[in-house]
């Protein structure tokens, strides 16, 4: 009964911040639609932010439309970031893309991925708090080559600290050796891992909740429903303790 009732009073209270706006998104596609898919940009289509390879990554536009292709709504000029050279060790390079999250809560990172079938199976996924430290959240595995994948991650703030409200926010995907391997390991499983090999990367969208302040009489009334709530609970029984989730590893199908 308890539970219902806070519900309904933060529902109440707070209606109106569960809708998600895009942050940042980059679709690669010419600013000006020129019909080739060997030319792009690197701007974000929508919102602000920044993007590029690391660790000696390389990396050119590439027709998103392949195999099925991305989920790009472009037609005719469906660029995706075409990236190759993925054979340092023992981290591998990848991308980086950085947004501010400052004002947001509920960060959701989402993008389409296309392993070919020489690249590396394992997509390890960070995110930093601060903008230079780059904390693991899991890894992808892409177990078929020459597909597209779609990914998509909520970084619930509970468990994932300095990911809402952070104008340093920033996200890492790069390739990754699996525990108990000394080599990466190619996407088809019958191909060999090569520095040929290459990832191609579209809709990277970086999306959050708005994290609002209700109106002082609404925010009183809350509090004072929430004080009483609570002094119920603790004189009937015990307080529960939520504990932090255990390292998430995230396997994707195919787009």
């Amino acid at each position: 009964m308890i539970k219902q009732v806070l519900a309904a009073m933060a529902i109440s209270a707070f209606a109106g911040s569960s809708y998600a706006d895009i942050l940042a998104q980059w679709t690669f596609n010419s600013p000006t639609p020129d019909a080739n898919t060997s030319t792009g940009s690197l701007i974000p289509s929508i919102g602000a932010g920044t993007l590029g390879p690391f660790n000696g990554v390389t990396n050119t536009f590439s027709d998103g439309r392949i195999n099925g292709g991305s989920s790009d709504p472009g037609t005719t000029d469906n660029s995706s970031l075409f990236t190759t050279n993925y054979a340092s060790w023992p981290f591998g390079g990848g991308i980086i893309f950085r947004a501010s999250t400052a004002g947001y809560t509920n960060i959701t990172i989402s993008y389409d991925i296309h392993h070919s079938p020489t690249s590396s199976r394992y997509e390890a996924v960070r995110y930093s708090p601060d903008g230079i430290n780059m904390l693991r959240i899991g890894a992808w595995i892409g177990d078929s080559g020459d597909t597209w994948f779609h990914r998509e991650i909520n970084l619930d703030p509970f468990f994932w600290s300095g990911s809402a409200n952070n104008s340093s926010f920033a996200i890492m995907i790069h390739a990754e050796i699996p525990s108990g391997s000394q080599s990466f390991l190619a996407s088809d499983p019958a191909s060999t891992f090569s520095s040929t090999g290459s990832w191609a990367f579209d809709m990277i969208t970086i999306s959050g909740t708005p994290t609002l302040v209700p109106e002082g009489g609404t925010f009183a009334m809350f509090t004072a429903g929430l004080a009483a709530c609570i002094g119920t609970v603790l004189r009937r029984k015990r307080l529960g303790l939520r504990s932090r989730t255990p390292f998430r590893s995230y396997s994707g199908g195919a787009a």
